[in-house]
């Protein structure tokens, strides 16, 4: 669908909302935004299972009058609508402690939700606000593929460890991890925000979907993933390995992080 022709019939839906659902002194001052994978794009946000998940970002003083009268928990969730409506409300000081990276795993996932979505309404300029982070997360790339890098090869270290010893439920949780942060630092090498994890393997196909190099990666991450035989997981995770260090050899030179990551590891 048109994101133009989307934002409208958000809009009109918005206004619709009973002043006891959605307080109308509230609706003007607010940005609303479209998330998710309807709110991306993706062909995946128009088939039976997307939604629109809303985000209403309000002023800090609008907020605490919002959720004086409808209390700090309050959502909308319109099951009846289709497609179904899942709405939530927060306020400018929640959206600066994700963006700078006070609430775990926070940076620069939030950023990525907020680029990829679709800005029904914005009189706040939440745009230019993202706009002035994408400027920071520019600058902190070289940090960020650092700092995954050796999330990747701890967790790959401790995939194999544990596979060795046929821990088989540690080896699970340690492997999933591991790829997470292999997809992760993919899309920080093609110096994008990464996705939550329910579309991390989509934007990175779509940002290497030129590139016949990382096929190999992305098949060698699903075989990480669906092992069963933890002496082969150990073997696709070793290559693994050697691929995401070509892949960050051919962007950063013989930077020693990339094969030394344990001298640069700070639990």
């Amino acid at each position: 669908m048109n994101k133009d022709l989307l934002a409208s019939e958000i809009d009109s839906y918005i206004r619709l909302l009973s002043d006891s659902d959605f307080p109308n002194k509230y609706k003007e001052n607010a940005s609303i935004i479209l998330s998710g994978s309807t709110g991306w794009g993706i062909k995946e946000g128009s088939d039976k299972n997307a939604d629109w998940d809303l985000h209403v970002i309000m002023s800090d003083g609008d907020y605490e009058k919002f959720i004086a009268l409808k209390s700090e928990d309050y959502i909308i969730d319109d099951q009846k609508h289709n497609p179904v409506v899942f709405i939530q409300f927060h306020n400018f000081k929640w959206l600066y402690d994700r963006l700078n990276g006070f609430i775990s795993n926070s940076w620069p996932l939030y950023l990525w939700i907020y680029t990829n979505c679709v800005y029904v309404s914005d009189p706040n300029n939440m745009i230019s606000i993202i706009d002035e982070y994408k400027i920071k997360f520019k600058n902190e790339i070289p940090e960020l593929i650092k700092k995954h890098h050796i999330t990747f090869s701890v967790r790959r270290l401790d995939t194999c460890t544990c596979a060795s010893r046929g821990l088989s439920v540690a080896a699970g949780i340690n492997r999933s991890e591991m790829v997470k942060a292999a997809l992760q630092t993919m899309c920080l090498i093609k110096e994008q925000p990464f996705s939550y994890n329910k579309w991390l393997a989509k934007e990175v196909e779509l940002l290497y979907q030129e590139d016949e190099k990382t096929v190999e990666i992305i098949d060698i991450c699903e075989k990480c993933l669906f092992e069963t035989d933890l002496t082969l997981l150990i073997t696709h995770s070793k290559r693994l390995r050697d691929l995401m260090e070509n892949l960050l050899f051919e962007k950063f030179g013989e930077e020693r992080w990339i094969h030394y990551w344990w001298e640069f590891n700070k639990n």
